[in-house]
């Protein structure tokens, strides 16, 4: 975070982690826009939100967002990524590079620090699971538990509980509790304005149960190349249309920020920025860059947090291939990345669906039937431009 330089008052150039260390030096009051945002609907639903654009809850202090620099001479912000396509690769190339970066970084972490990898029936985590084959010596596992986001008997606790004695591994619970103890509140919410108190609980769980010394892994920042946001059919993007699409609350301020992210850009709204597409462009830039980069920050509290996926070369080599080899229903490359460094890891399924009621089964099946028939008669089209 720093003090912006687009303001009426000019302030000293300060940096720091937070925000919430800038502001009492300054005597910054909270902006009325982020208070007028986090009191709707849309973001009190929401307990793991996150502010858009490169905004704060101070309206003189902004985040650096990725892929820019700050100019410490003259408090300027300028971006210097991406300045080519990605190199196009086939789906063997890139596992192969990419497990090779996956592999090698597990394994520098490593030789520095012992670490704790999370695990859950998702399949980024099934990634670093894989990748940390040569090092599990120096690792612990663990699956939290937490109410109201991971009940003790999801399968993101059954199946690597099953799966990690089958590869050898010993399985940790890590108990998250219900609240923060009142002394662990107190200093974790004044470390970070607006913190996200959900997360304080998994944070004392980690506290209490995860060894000291430990650097925490995280497989968060993998999904930029998951097309998480879908792919984009439109002809420009606007902020209007990412505050609906993310979900942000379609306020003034949230259309603003996301059209100066836009007008950033070096197509400027284009569907393709450079070669890559840019929604895959804003999950790195917005919610990794926003929301995952306050979940390493807060969790820093008790221990080092690091996510073998936050390496342009990891990123850039997944993003080189076709973007239905990198998606959802397969996940093609995700699977061939995991099979190439533990096959093992694959012997339980990822995310196995919960067996569905049959009235619910035929319900969906018989909306599947009439959508198919609408398609071919014309009387239903597709939604082109699900954004704009």
């Amino acid at each position: 975070f720093y003090t912006s330089t687009d303001q009426t008052r000019p302030l000293p150039l300060w940096c720091a982690s937070q925000p919430g260390l800038i502001a009492p030096l300054l005597g910054l009051q909270f902006d009325p826009e982020v208070t007028a945002l986090t009191s709707t609907p849309a973001y009190k639903a929401d307990r793991q939100y996150w502010l858009p654009g490169d905004r704060s809850v101070f309206r003189e202090i902004r985040l650096l967002l990725p892929n820019r620099f700050l100019d410490l001479s003259n408090g300027q912000v300028l971006r210097y990524w991406p300045t080519c396509p990605p190199e196009k690769l086939s789906l063997s190339e890139a596992v192969e590079r990419s497990a090779a970066i996956l592999e090698g970084t597990l394994r520098a972490i490593t030789r520095r620090h012992p670490v704790t990898v999370p695990t859950t029936a998702g399949i980024d985590s099934r990634m670093t699971l894989a990748g940390s084959r040569d090092v599990s010596d120096r690792a612990f596992y663990y699956t939290f538990v937490c109410s109201s986001l991971t009940a003790p008997d999801a399968a993101d606790v059954a199946i690597p509980a099953a799966l990690l004695p089958r590869l050898g591994l010993t399985h940790h619970i890590v108990e998250c509790p219900d609240q923060m103890d009142e002394q662990f509140e107190e200093c974790f919410m004044r470390n970070f304005p607006l913190a996200h108190r959900v997360w304080g609980r998994l944070v004392q769980g980690f506290y209490e149960h995860i060894p000291d010394g430990h650097v925490r892994l995280t497989s968060a920042v993998s999904e930029v190349a998951k097309q998480y946001y879908g792919a984009y059919y439109g002809s420009r993007l606007t902020g209007a249309g990412l505050a609906r699409m993310t979900k942000r609350g379609e306020t003034e301020f949230t259309r603003r920020a996301f059209d100066e992210w836009i007008e950033g850009l070096p197509g400027r709204g284009d569907a393709q920025t450079l070669g890559y597409d840019t929604l895959d462009l804003f999950y790195w830039e917005q919610r990794a860059g926003c929301w995952a980069a306050m979940n390493f920050t807060e969790s820093g509290v008790v221990q080092e947090v690091m996510s073998p996926f936050n390496c342009r070369d990891l990123l850039v080599t997944m993003l080189g291939v076709k973007p239905q080899l990198r998606c959802p229903p397969s996940f093609k490359l995700q699977m061939e990345i995991i099979r190439s460094l533990w096959p093992e890891a694959l012997s339980l399924p990822i995310n196995p669906k919960a067996a569905l009621p049959m009235l619910v089964r035929i319900k969906r099946a018989a909306r599947r039937t009439v959508k198919s028939a609408l398609l071919k008669s014309g009387m239903w089209k597709r939604r082109e431009n699900p954004v704009g």
